[in-house]
């Protein structure tokens, strides 16, 4: 018998896991009198219920799950923890196929001042590449796919020896928040980052948009000295939130029961195995001697009983009781397809619906797992469109940086995804092809088709070249009308087109 009771509580003391709580103040600004108070109030309430349930679900990624602490009243003795973790594969996959690929910046191809190849954005993309943004990506994606959110801060770098004026850093989200204002606009307040000493109190960084702000916590929670302060030369929070959903949830979170279903079917499944092995010796009207039992568990496997004396047969066998490992499976492949599916995570198994790219696309779950990249997307490039605002803050203070960097804005650059979008390619392009020969305007044909990341960008660097070829297309096809095979010149209007407007022509060509 196994007594799982309280075992969710012991790892995870914050309870239900239904997404983090978003922070808000009731102070309609941040001063140096209220600073302590509004860090204070948010740190041991709703960040500290949000920490906890970070704490466990990075604990239950890397494998701390319940079932080690499962308890097994009857036979102790045979006690096996099996763990299948399925949140590290669903954390795996999710961050490969979202993020694998590098993120980068474009123009903004709305505007048509600017081309997709804009040298500012190339700059720009080669100090984020100094920055190891792709490698700081991948972190940020675990970071709000295990824990519901995550955190970069941009800082001016105190001295500058390549190309990048400023620092490029990812925050644990167990010790970073942020406070909202508590209306309509949810603007944020202060962001707060801190990290906890050797003799347990904490140091504290608080950022507004104003002022910076260094003081001490104590391990009751109480300031332990007066905020330092100085100035925010950015006037922004240099803290950017990331999430990829407004739960705030992880990408396993919501199937975490059916992963520790899973665990505790096949901890009881090798626990069978072994009971099996271990059958309990059952006498009946029979009794061993000591030499016996010794024999017995040596496991000599030979035993010799005698009668208890009352003239009825004595009976010895072993007590076995097996699960139907075939009715055990089916309940656990059951779960597994579960687990994928609220995940997003596209199945392994064959596809049901052909063997094309598109029927195995849609059948085994891709689909799926490209929809919520999309829905990502937007939120991500909504946080990083915040991280370009910051660096181009820094760069219009740094003597270093060439002045047309300097005059770039936000609002000319967009962000890029480059996942690969090349399954069932012939049929992609062929339905472009035709969709644009039949006159279609080809923005709308290559949204149709979804085979670029950036459709506007496309369009604009290919329009010239699609025009040129559609009017070279039309011109050859007049051309063969308007030839035979003699290369005779034929009177297309009155030998292969029928009546003229006139009446006159019989369609016969004759």
């Amino acid at each position: 018998m196994i007594d799982n009771t309280n075992t969710n509580a012991k790892l995870n003391p914050a309870g239900n896991l239904i997404g983090r709580k978003k922070i808000h103040t009731d102070e309609t600004e941040v001063t140096a009198k209220n600073i302590a108070a509004i860090v204070n109030l948010a740190m041991n309430s709703d960040h500290a219920s949000n920490r906890n349930q970070m704490e466990y679900l990075f604990k239950y990624e890397r494998g701390m799950q319940p079932v080690l602490y499962r308890e097994k009243t009857i036979r102790p003795e045979i006690k096996n923890v099996v763990i299948e973790n399925h949140a590290s594969e669903v954390v795996d996959f999710t961050v490969g196929y979202q993020a694998g690929n590098p993120i980068s910046l474009v123009a903004r191809s709305v505007n048509v001042e600017l081309k997709h190849s804009d040298k500012r954005i190339t700059k720009i993309n080669e100090m984020l590449a100094e920055e190891n943004k792709q490698a700081k990506d991948i972190e940020l994606f675990r970071n709000f796919h295990i824990a519901g959110v995550a955190y970069a801060m941009i800082l001016p770098k105190d001295e500058q020896y390549g190309t990048s004026p400023f620092d490029l850093l990812v925050l644990d989200p167990r010790n970073t928040f942020i406070v909202y204002s508590n209306d309509a606009y949810e603007r944020p307040m202060v962001a707060v980052t801190y990290s906890v000493l050797s003799n347990g109190t904490k140091r504290v960084t608080a950022y507004s948009d104003d002022y910076i702000y260094e003081f001490g916590v104590g391990t009751d929670g109480a300031t332990i000295n007066k905020p330092n302060i100085v100035p925010n030369i950015l006037r922004m929070i240099p803290i950017v939130e990331f999430k990829a959903n407004d739960d705030y949830a992880g990408c396993f979170e919501k199937a975490i029961p059916l992963m520790d279903a899973i665990n505790d079917i096949n901890s009881n499944r090798v626990d069978d195995i072994e009971q099996f092995v271990q059958s309990i010796l059952w006498l009946h009207n029979a009794e061993l001697s000591e030499d016996a039992k010794q024999e017995l568990k040596s496991g000599g496997g030979i035993l010799q009983t005698k009668s208890v004396g009352n003239g009825a047969d004595a009976k010895v066998v072993y007590l076995t009781q097996t699960l139907n490992q075939n009715e055990t499976q089916t309940y656990v492949d059951y779960l597994y397809k579960q687990i994928l599916q609220i995940c997003g995570v596209p199945s392994r198994e064959k596809s049901t619906g052909g063997n094309t790219g598109s029927a195995m696309y849609l059948s085994n779950g891709y689909e799926q797992a490209e929809s919520r990249a999309k829905t990502m997307e937007s939120m991500y490039s909504r946080s990083m469109l915040q991280v370009v605002e910051l660096i181009l803050r820094i760069c219009r203070l740094s003597k270093n940086v060439d002045s047309d960097v300097k005059e770039l804005e936000t609002r000319y650059i967009d962000v890029e995804f480059s996942r690969d979008r090349t399954y069932d390619l012939a049929s992609r392009t062929n339905a472009l092809a035709t969709l644009i020969n039949i006159g279609v305007e080809p923005l709308h044909a290559m949204r149709t088709v979804d085979l670029f990341n950036d459709v506007e960008t496309v369009y604009h660097d290919s329009a010239e070249r699609i025009d040129k070829a559609l009017f070279e297309s039309k011109n050859e096809v007049e051309n063969l009308v308007n030839v035979d095979s003699t290369n005779a010149g034929i009177d297309v209007t009155d030998s292969t087109m029928g009546e003229d407007e006139t009446g006159n022509g019989n369609g016969n060509g004759a």
